[in-house]
């Protein structure tokens, strides 16, 4: 079902095998969306994703691709989408996506990134070492929020209390950037 909302539209198809001709008619018909949520949405896949990349949504807020199919193969279609729009809210929670390589490829696009909440619950092969990489990057600069519950860790290096301790730091970092930004003008 399309529902309309203020300066764009809420695509939430949960249970249509037509999710693929949704994402074309998305392409045609809403040139302004902002928030597309297709969580819990089994029917998207890579390909689904590759068609939304295509339609180049430039004013992308906030993108839930949560319990989808989206796998490692649809990442070069998010780099697209993420360097195209100012996507700030990002969610691949239970998706079929690697921690690790979405990290990198988040890590890829650099300073395009405008990422502020970026949601990975329930992912496999997280480690310590890219997740320390990914918050010394670009990429993670306007980070506040970062959700990894239940991930499975790819090492054993990987222990809650390092994650944790990363995380807290970089966030921390980034909200004294924020605030000094907005002292400074």
């Amino acid at each position: 079902m399309l529902d309309g909302v203020r300066n764009g539209v809420i695509l939430e198809d949960q249970t249509s095998p037509l999710t693929f001709f949704w994402l074309l008619l998305v392409q045609c018909y809403c040139p302004k969306l902002q928030v597309l949520r297709l969580g819990w949405c089994k029917a998207i896949t890579d390909d689904g994703l590759e068609a939304l990349a295509q339609a180049s949504p430039k004013q992308l807020f906030e993108l839930d691709l949560s319990l989808t199919r989206i796998s490692n193969h649809g990442l070069s279609a998010l780099q697209r989408i993420i360097y195209i729009s100012p996507v700030r809210s990002l969610d691949l929670s239970a998706s079929d996506v690697q921690a690790d390589a979405l990290l990198a490829s988040l890590m890829a696009l650099k300073s395009t990134v405008i990422l502020t909440d970026l949601k990975l619950d329930f992912l496999s092969d997280l480690s310590l070492r890219q997740m320390s990489t990914f918050f010394e990057s670009d990429a993670s600069r306007r980070l506040v929020q970062f959700q990894i519950n239940h991930c499975t860790a790819s090492t054993t290096e990987t222990t809650p209390r390092a994650v944790n301790r990363v995380i807290q730091t970089a966030l921390a970092r980034n909200q004294r950037d924020i605030e000094r930004s907005a002292s400074s003008s």
